[in-house]
């Protein structure tokens, strides 16, 4: 299973999803997660990835930096091109 999550300057709420993430992965073998960052421009990618490295989640999800903010739609596109 792929989880696709869109950040824009978010950070905060995307680590309470990504916790709550936490317990389906030890559920679901094989979860994957992907946050697409909208180019937030506010450190978001950094913090994600600071959280993610942090708590020992590297295995199971991956930050996605987009270059443009392309929307919501087109986020989630590039996650699964």
């Amino acid at each position: 299973i792929l989880v696709s999550i869109v950040n824009y300057r978010t950070a905060g709420h995307c680590i309470s999803c990504l916790t709550s993430l936490a317990a389906a992965c030890e559920a679901l073998r094989g979860l994957r997660v992907v946050v697409a960052d909208g180019a937030s421009g506010d450190g978001s990618v950094e913090i994600l990835e600071d959280w993610i490295a942090d708590n020992g989640h590297k295995e199971w999800i991956n930050v996605l930096p987009l270059t443009i903010n392309g929307g919501f739609g087109w986020a989630h596109n590039q996650v699964i091109i």
